[in-house]
């Protein structure tokens, strides 16, 4: 039996008899004698003691008073025999148990406090003199062999193992005998361990056997010597008494806390225990930081306010709060060493508890030491994955590979120690663990910062080739088709560039971050761009973004705005702004709160003048400046329309001003900085143009707009991004109103259009293609072509249909569509110019969708217009040697191809074959694919543009010789180098433009040739039908497309003339032409109003040309069959052929004018439709140099112009009556007078108040076709239809009341009325002058007026107007057109419905007169268009 069995059976039995007498069994007495022997030994005692310990727990507990009875009397009764002593008994049993005759309980439990006191606080010290001196002369021997035992002894490692306790033997046994100090031993070998951790980076057995000594004490004394050692170091000072210079690190040596840290990690000491030891309190650290948030909270209310009073309370405040920020960084003591030194070791499990701890009361990463100790160890983690140039660049006093040595339990949640990085995969997971306690506060680490942006870099993986998105980064400046993994994406929204926004302005740091951020697809880099900004609500970011905002303020303060337009900047222009270091810097850290300023200041009641200067601010920044203002840009374009931020105002139709403004700083601003990448910009813009617009299939269900009730937001205005976009970088310059010059000017080449509308100083040609190279291949990359025409289109159809002009029927909704419909045509025809001007044709043919495809998205003048660019040139080359006839010409396969494509889709787009009118299918697809630099050669264009350019061109040579004079020929003068670019320049825009005008002149010979020949197989049949189908199916659609297509076909009309085509008919053509102007005057834009304008000015101009000169028209009439004056068929032999003779064309001039003033007078007569007169306004202004020529028509214009111009109560429309009013009289001089006797019979009538205008035209049309065939010629061939044979009025233009349909007509008159009227001719016509003066005096004569029937007209008899038909009910008058057969006269009323935007929907409603409305459209439905088919149904025209 052991001796610890042996005792627990003695404690057993001694409990036994104690708790026999506690139970009355046994007397105390009794007891006390049977426990006597006991007395002489004291172990027998201890036991006994123990058993009394547990008896007088259990007494006391009981809270019996009979039981602590006999728990003291026996007690008593052992001290009284003797069995125990009073020390004995008082020293192990509870203090509350110990019985007062035995001692004084009081006095007992205040001696050991003391004692307890005493123990703690207090080291046991030996006797000096007692200790040999021979002893720590011994000790000092066996250290340093234990140190050196493995370089002094060869041998195995058991061996040494061995020989290594044999020493820690003799040591322990040396202790002993000479009586030595152990405290003293153990602070010697921890400051021996501290040298040796000193002198080695990583670990060594020297180390180690000292750590095997003092394993051999208790772990509770080393805590408490190590706690010794650590307070025995002076306090650091503080407060006024501190001296300046004293310097912390001295006060507080990091090696010894070093050593601590590797004896913690290698569990010798309870670091629980020593961290209560360590100084200060825990709140004192707390103060500080809660010190710091105040005075963070009251600066950042301050940072934007501009301190007025004089009293230097702001710069007080700042220099508070910078003075907090620097003392918590610079604070340090005995907790914080410690951390520091654990994080050195590479202890990270300990670090992270400690780091925690600390987090509850302040933030620990705001202090120098722990963020240093950090950031030393993320670069030890990073160091091999980078170069050795890179590797390094943390303190020499880190030992992280001590760490190491360390064994990892199984399970830990945070690692006890972190590894180094051998590969990308394993940097993660160590490096987040050290990032996660950092946050964002690696600011002032710069070369950390540095290797992190170097690791990223090798962490990219290519995305795959195939992606439209890597496909379009790929062709943009910086090769971005890249990406990282989300969590490394993390990390760098997270940590790298908030670091970089509360870091101090370094170039070399920015430039590493953008290499590799360029690197990124845009998606991704917008992505992080988005994360970063979230990050700015938190802690420091804020202040930092709101003092970004304010410095920027400052800064763009001084912008001023320079007199010189954008095309007048030159980089060495002194006027142009030059930005900003100040700036350049500032953008360096935080980009996005200054863009956010310059963009607020550009939206919101800014100058425009401004725009360009804030651009040029600029011009000096960083890339990735750049690419976040992109960013910034691109999601601004995605925000929603809002109650404050509008895109467009309803009432007038036009753009929000903040949206121009924006839009033309993205143009500017991308066309300053090519490189930036335009993707996103472009995917967000093309995405937000279907915004407003629903899905094709329901546009054109009825009742759609009521149950979406989805006003109108504009949001699809975006669009106009794209038009600055094309208008800033792809040179593509947008003029509204075009000069006379200029429109001659759209005939030529792109050289020569950009030459005639560029004023001032020629940007650089490089420059200018690398922008348009950068736009081009971004959208073609992306795909964006295709899409961006379905897109426009889409919106088009959407403006035309029923559903949106349900929805938007309010006031103004008018005006709103024509301007939606303008500017979507005008976006759609720019997108394709630029197209074609920055791509060759092999190229554009490839953006195109194959025919049937885009026939299916587009209207066919649309999609013929998409598809001209691209395909073959018309012109034909002529075979060596061979003879300029049809077989000459060589016809090349692809041509072949092309033709039978282009023939193909226009059968399924005619509702039904063309050839049955007379027209054949070559020519329809000849006149859809021609151009206008194809068929007209602007020669007066090329030449004032090459004059000017010499112009220029000798003014920079006469500047280069006088500066040649001033300065030596090896000059560096920046303003001589200016005049020799621009000179240089100037010579190549001549050759360039020069050489263009050749080929256009050469391919416009081979065009004609080409015309020449085929031109006999265009018009199968000869008769009116062919003329009507030519103006309804080519003519007019084409002409409201553009300018361009307006202008071509008056060449083309004029080419056929020219050429003598058989088959095209001068008269009849005119005749049929202005009915279908006039039609669609009624139901146009106010752009197609200014093309009819155009039209209307061209074609008058060639029929004044033949009109004034007999001799010139005789000239131009010989022997050319488009003059004769009917259709005559060739093969019949027997028909005698007869031209028009000069009296027709001027019969027919003045028949043509009063048609159409009829319609004028109408449009501005209307008392209530705005938009006709504007309309016809706009019309005149363009046309009022060519119409109205003739006297009677041109003063009738100019009174009802004048009319508007007093009356109305529109200012726009003011406005612009008044400038028409003056331009006719300008052009008075010009105004052909008529014959007395012609005037008299033919005069006008001004009506003295506007009247309504008719609502539909398509009966009065036909009427006037059968009029004006029968006044042109007063005899009909046999083989003219009757239709075209009818006789009609030569008199004067008549009163459009008597044409007017589903208006009310005024009673009929009495026969005596009648009668006098025919008696008293011209009494009436000067009543009808007396009352239209007396109606701008009074206004009841004004309203009697209206009542009083007009005055006769036609020689002094009334007409009697005719009868209103009932329902159902058809009357046949003598001046209607004749039907002949019913598919010749179907074919004939298709062809004089207007092809147009808008139309008139009549309102008859109880013989009240129309109304105006959206909502009819006699556009094709938007579901022919929409749906992809390619196989059309017959449409109505």
């Amino acid at each position: 039996m052991t001796a610890e069995e042996e005792r627990d059976r003695i404690y057993d039995q001694l409990l036994e008899v104690v708790n026999s007498v506690l139970t009355g069994q046994v007397e105390a007495k009794s007891a006390a004698e049977l426990l006597a022997p006991i007395s002489s030994k004291e172990s027998l005692q201890q036991v006994l003691v123990d058993a009394l310990w547990l008896a007088g727990f259990a007494a006391t507990e009981s809270n019996t008073k009979e039981a602590r009875d006999k728990f003291n009397d026996l007690c008593c009764q052992l001290e009284r025999e003797r069995v125990i002593s009073k020390p004995i008994l008082a020293g192990g049993l509870e203090t509350e148990t110990v019985p007062s005759t035995v001692c004084n309980t009081a006095l007992l439990r205040k001696k050991q406090n003391q004692a307890k006191t005493k123990a703690r606080y207090t080291v046991t010290r030996f006797n000096l003199l007692r200790e040999h001196n021979e002893g720590y002369a011994r000790l000092m021997m066996y250290v340093d062999r234990l140190i050196h035992l493995d370089s002094d002894i060869q041998g195995t490692a058991d061996q040494l193992t061995k020989i290594r306790e044999s020493v820690i033997d003799d040591v322990m046994l040396l202790i002993g005998h000479s009586y030595l100090c152990p405290n003293r031993i153990i602070a010697m070998a921890i400051d021996i361990y501290e040298k040796l951790l000193m002198e080695e980076e990583e670990p060594s057995k020297r180390p180690a056997a000292l750590v095997s000594l003092l394993r051999r004490f208790s772990k509770e004394r080393i805590t408490k010597v190590a706690a010794f050692l650590l307070s025995s170091c002076p306090p650091i000072p503080a407060g006024k008494d501190a001296k300046q210079d004293a310097k912390p690190e001295q006060n507080l040596r990091f090696s010894q806390f070093l050593a601590m840290a590797s004896l913690v990690s290698q569990k010798i000491i309870d670091l629980r225990v020593l961290w209560t030891y360590l100084e200060p309190n825990e709140r004192k650290i707390h103060e500080a930081y809660y010190m710091l948030l105040r005075r963070y909270e009251a600066k950042l209310k301050t940072v934007s306010v501009v301190d007025l009073s004089g009293k230097s309370n702001l710069a007080r405040d700042k220099l508070k709060f910078n003075s907090c920020v620097k003392q918590f960084n610079q604070l340090l003591n005995q907790k914080i060493r410690l951390v520091e030194a654990m994080i050195s070791i590479n202890d990270w499990q300990n670090s992270c508890v400690m780091l925690t701890h600390l987090r509850k009361i302040c933030r620990p990463c705001m202090n120098h030491y722990l963020r240093s100790a950090l950031c030393d160890l993320l670069k030890w983690i990073v160091e091999p994955l980078l170069p050795k140039t890179s590797q390094g660049g943390y303190k020499k006093e880190r030992r992280f590979h001590w760490g190491a040595s360390l064994q990892e339990g199984e399970g830990a949640a945070v690692p006890l120690y972190l590894r180094q990085a051998k590969d990308v995969e394993d940097f993660l997971p160590a490096a987040k663990q050290v990032l996660d306690q950092l946050e964002f506060y690696l600011h002032t680490d710069n070369v950390l910062m540095g290797n992190l942006w170097e690791v990223m870099a090798l962490s990219m993986k290519d995305l795959p080739a195939s992606n439209p998105v890597a496909a379009a980064s790929a062709n943009s400046a910086a090769l971005s088709n890249k990406v990282l993994d989300d969590k490394l994406v993390a990390v760098v929204f997270k940590h790298l560039l908030p670091a970089i926004s509360i870091a101090k302005p370094c170039p070399w740091l920015s430039n590493m971050a953008w290499n590799v951020l360029k690197q990124l697809t845009v998606f991704q880099r917008y992505t992080i761009y988005s994360c970063w900004e979230t990050k700015y609500n938190q802690f420091m970011l804020k202040y930092s973004y709101e003092e970004a905002k304010f410095e920027a303020k400052k800064i763009l303060k001084r912008v001023v705005s320079s007199d010189k337009s954008d095309r007048d900047r030159d980089r060495d222009d002194p006027n142009s702004y030059k930005p900003s270091p100040a700036f350049c810097q500032l953008c360096q850290t935080n980009p996005i709160p200054i863009v956010e300023v310059m963009l607020k200041d550009i939206e919101i009641g800014f100058n425009v003048n401004m725009i360009q200067p804030y651009v040029d601010l600029t011009q000096r920044c960083s890339e990735m400046m750049t690419d976040v203002v992109g960013y910034v840009l691109a999601r601004n374009c995605e925000r929603p329309a809002s109650e404050t931020r509008t895109f467009l105002n309803p009432a007038d139709g036009f753009l929000s001003p903040w949206l121009s403004n924006f839009s033309d700083f993205i143009g500017r601003f991308y066309k300053k900085h090519p490189q930036t990448n335009l993707v996103g910009i472009l995917t967000v813009v093309a995405r937000r143009m279907m915004n407003d617009i629903p899905e094709m299939k329901d546009i054109a269900k009825p009742g759609a707009a009521r149950q979406s009730s989805k006003k109108f937001k504009g949001e699809s205005l975006i669009r106009v991004v794209l038009e600055k976009l094309m208008e800033h970088m792809g040179g593509l310059i947008v003029v509204k109103d075009l000069t006379a010059e200029q429109l001659v000017c759209l005939a030529g080449g792109p050289r020569l259009r950009l030459e005639s509308v560029s004023v001032g100083t020629r940007p650089d040609p490089q420059r200018k293609e690398r922008t348009k190279k950068a736009l081009m291949d971004s959208i073609v990359d992306l795909g964006l072509a295709t899409a961006l025409w379905d897109c426009l289109s889409k919106q088009r159809l959407y403006f035309l249909s029923e559903s949106f002009s349900e929805v938007n029927s309010g006031e103004g909704a008018l005006k709103l569509l024509c301007q939606l419909i303008d500017g979507s045509q005008d976006c759609f025809l720019s997108l394709i110019d630029f197209l074609s001007q920055a791509s060759a044709r092999e190229r554009y043919i490839k953006l195109v969708p194959p025919f049937q495809q885009i026939f299916g998205i587009l209207e066919p003048p649309l999609a013929y217009a998409a598809l001209r660019p691209g395909l073959l040139p018309f012109a034909r080359g002529v075979a060596h040697g061979a003879k300029a006839d049809a077989k000459a010409m060589v016809h090349t396969p692809e041509e072949v191809e092309l033709q039978q494509q282009l023939l193909g889709i226009a059968q399924k787009c005619l509702p039904r074959p063309i050839e049955e009118d007379g027209l054949s299918m070559d020519f329809y697809v000849t006149f859809w694919r021609l151009s206008l630099q194809d068929i007209f050669v602007p020669t007066e264009g090329y030449e004032k543009v090459l004059n000017r350019i010499q112009s220029g061109q000798r003014s920079f040579e006469d500047s280069k010789a006088k500066l040649d004079r001033k300065y030596s020929p090896d000059t560096h003068s920046r303003e001589y180098k200016a005049v020799v670019r621009n000179l240089q320049r100037q010579k190549e825009a001549y050759d360039k433009v020069k050489e263009e005008q050749l080929q256009q002149k050469l391919n416009f010979e081979k065009v004609l040739a080409r015309l020449e020949l085929e031109k006999g197989g265009w018009f199968l049949k000869k008769s009116p039908e062919a003329t009507q189908a030519m103006v309804a199916e080519m003519i007019m659609p084409r002409a409201l497309t553009s300018y361009s297509d307006a202008l071509f076909c008056c060449k083309f009309i004029r080419l056929l003339i020219r050429m003598k085509t058989s088959g095209f008919l001068f008269l009849d053509f005119y005749n049929v032409w202005t009915l279908m102007l006039c039609m669609n005057l009624r139901s146009c834009t106010e752009r197609e109003a200014q093309i009819c304008g155009l039209l209307l000015r061209e074609m008058m101009s060639y029929v004044c040309t033949l009109r004034k000169s007999e001799k010139a028209y005789e000239q131009e009439m010989k022997d050319n069959p488009c003059f004769h004056r009917h259709h005559f068929d060739s093969n019949n032999v027997e028909t005698t052929i007869e031209f028009a003779k000069h009296a027709d064309i001027v019969r027919g001039h003045s028949k043509w004018e009063g048609r159409i003033y009829k319609v004028l007078r109408q449009n501005l007569e209307s008392s209530e439709d705005w938009s006709d007169k504007r309309n016809t306004l706009l019309l005149l202004s363009e046309s009022c140099d060519s119409y109205p020529v003739l006297e009677r028509y041109a003063r009738g214009v100019l009174q009802c112009v004048e009319n508007v111009r007093d009356r109305e109560k529109a200012n726009d429309l003011k406005t612009l009556a008044n400038s028409l009013a003056v331009k006719l009289k300008a052009c008075s001089k010009n105004w052909i007078k008529v014959e007395a006797k012609e005037s008299a019979k033919s005069t006008p009538k001004i009506a003295p108040k506007p009247k309504e205008a008719p609502k539909d035209l398509s009966k009065e049309a036909l009427k006037e076709t059968s009029k004006d065939a029968k006044e042109v010629s007063k005899e009909v061939p046999k083989e003219v239809p009757k239709d075209a044979s009818k006789d009609v009025s030569k008199d004067a233009p008549k009163d459009p009341s008597k044409e007017r349909k589903e208006i009310k007509e005024p009673p009929k008159a009495s026969a005596k009325a009648k009668e006098d009227a025919k008696a008293k001719p011209k009494e009436g016509q000067k009543k009808e002058v007396k009352e239209g003066k007396e109606v701008k005096e009074k206004s009841k004569e004004d309203r009697e007026h209206k009542r009083r029937p007009e005055p006769p007209r036609n020689g002094g008899a009334e007409e009697r107007p005719e009868k209103r038909p009932r329902h159902g009910e058809t009357k046949r008058r003598d001046d209607d057109v004749v039907m002949i057969t019913p598919s010749t006269s179907a074919r004939s009323i298709n062809r004089t419905v207007p092809r147009n935007s808008l139309s008139v929907q009549s309102n008859d409603r109880d013989g009240r007169g129309s109304s105006r409305t959206v909502a009819e459209s006699r556009r094709p439905p938007a579901t022919q268009y929409a749906s992809g088919r390619h196989e059309r149904p017959e449409r109505h025209r």
